[in-house]
């Protein structure tokens, strides 16, 4: 039995749409994406490139999450994951990461992987650190890491040229490593919250003089 997910859009019956942009897919009720993540049919979704799994309660993450390789922006936001699957080394085709609000410890070294990444986002979880890897992310824009325990950040941060937002409140960072000086298109550093003095604050403001500092 075939699973169908969405319907094909109208034109698409009509006649050859091979120069349109692909149409989303419906989004689906929680109810459904339950049931699939339930009975194992998540790679039922593989020809999703977006997908929202949500406030689900879920603890973690079904590997089948891997086959689903044409997921461009996945949201897992609101549940109590600890830790990320290496099935999702995969999803090399993912712009969109949102993990807010679970219980990670930590970001495995893989995300190195996601070269098309453009925005990250861990806030409201359990992590202290970064991997090195996270400076393997060339169109990385936007790191989102409020609410941790982050007290470092690797001096890789230096190879995130096209970084824009750098987002680090309420962490109990004092000291940020001084390659974070060559990011030059960085547009805004929220150190709020954090045990970054304000001397230090003011020293950064002269070292980053088109960056939003506070």
């Amino acid at each position: 039995m075939s699973i169908i997910i969405d319907d094909k859009n109208k034109e698409e019956r009509l006649g050859d749409c091979s120069n349109r942009p692909p149409t989303p897919p419906k989004k689906l009720n929680r109810g459904v994406i339950l049931g699939f993540i339930k009975y194992g049919l998540l790679r039922s979704l593989e020809k999703f490139e977006q997908l929202d799994l949500s406030a689900l309660k879920i603890e973690t993450i079904p590997l089948h999450i891997g086959e689903l390789f044409k997921l461009q922006e996945l949201v897992l936001s609101n549940n109590q994951i600890t830790s990320l699957p290496n099935e999702m080394a995969y999803l090399n085709r993912l712009r969109v990461l949102r993990v807010d609000d679970n219980q990670l410890t930590q970001l495995p070294g893989f995300v190195g992987r996601w070269q098309q990444l453009t925005k990250l986002s861990l806030v409201m979880n359990q992590l202290h650190t970064l991997p090195k890897e996270i400076g393997s992310l060339p169109q990385l824009n936007t790191l989102a890491l409020s609410y941790n325990h982050i007290t470092s950040l690797p001096t890789s941060i230096r190879h995130l040229s096209k970084l824009r937002y750098l987002i680090l409140a309420n962490n109990p960072i004092q000291y940020l490593p001084e390659e974070l000086a060559l990011l030059q298109n960085l547009h805004t550093l929220n150190l709020s919250g954090t045990q970054v003095s304000k001397v230090e604050k003011n020293r950064w403001k002269k070292l980053l003089p088109h960056t939003r500092i506070f």
